[in-house]
């Protein structure tokens, strides 16, 4: 078959990329529903990209396939195991002198949707509370976003004010991150100061929107998966059902 295409643009070059453990849960509070994956934020000095870590690896492998004339049973397999481990399905680039946060995602892997939102300000309360993670001096910090209390441990030692997801502005690297309900949480697994491209993958076919009206896309979705699939490719061919409902659990429950 045809290869997929691939354009990118490149933003920026990263100073700092940081890793994080990320765990989550795909029903609300069902720790049955627990998932594992690692995300990355590439920081440079104008553009801040955060994304899934199997997700650079997919876009390297399509990359490289969409130089080929055809690709096989090989190729696919091989796309299909890196884009199985993709868990956080969300690109966020952050345009630090325009003070914007711009999100790319794709609904079920078809439908492409970008929409762009303010930095958000959080008003952290710091807190006297301090403890050790993963050998660093760290101290507590609680905010309210996106209709969710969050915990956070942040380390004055390393002097960055970002951290996973949109989060920012505190005196230090966020070290572990999770909501009081612990159906998120992020823990630091490495930083590296290797350079590398910060880019943008360019799609043929994109959905410009609102923050408002992707949520309610991304709720239609998991409320009616029937209307999104080829039914005659999900569940080894049994399909989905208008009465079928998929785990909905996203990391903003409103605005």
């Amino acid at each position: 078959m045809k290869p997929d295409s691939y354009n990118a643009e490149i933003l920026d070059k990263t100073q700092y990329t940081i890793s994080y453990q990320y765990h989550f849960l795909k029903k609300t509070n069902d720790k049955n529903t627990l998932e594992k994956g690692f995300v990355v934020l590439q920081l440079g000095k104008e553009f801040i990209k955060f994304t899934d870590f199997y997700s650079l690896k997919s876009d390297s492998l399509t990359e490289r396939y969409s130089y080929f004339n055809t690709v096989g049973a090989k190729e696919i397999n091989e796309m299909m195991q890196i884009f199985k481990q993709v868990k956080f399905e969300k690109n966020i680039f952050t345009n630090i002198s325009e003070n914007k946060i711009l999100f790319q995602s794709d609904v079920v892997h078809k439908f492409n949707y970008e929409y762009e939102i303010e930095i958000p300000k959080l008003e952290w309360k710091i807190e006297q509370k301090t403890d050790e993670i993963l050998g660093y001096n760290v101290q507590k910090a609680t905010v309210t976003y996106g209709g969710r209390k969050w915990i956070a441990w942040f380390t004055p030692e390393i002097p960055i004010q970002y951290g996973p997801y949109v989060f920012n502005g505190l005196p230090g690297l966020i070290v572990k991150l999770h909501d009081d309900k612990n159906n998120f949480t992020f823990l630091l697994n490495a930083i590296d100061k290797t350079e590398t491209d910060i880019y943008k993958r360019i799609y043929d076919n994109v959905t410009k929107t609102t923050k408002e009206k992707y949520m309610k896309v991304e709720k239609d979705f998991h409320d009616r998966p029937d209307l999104y699939f080829d039914n005659s490719a999900i569940r080894g061919g049994k399909g989905f059902s208008s009465s079928d409902k998929l785990p909905n659990n996203p990391i903003e429950v409103n605005d």
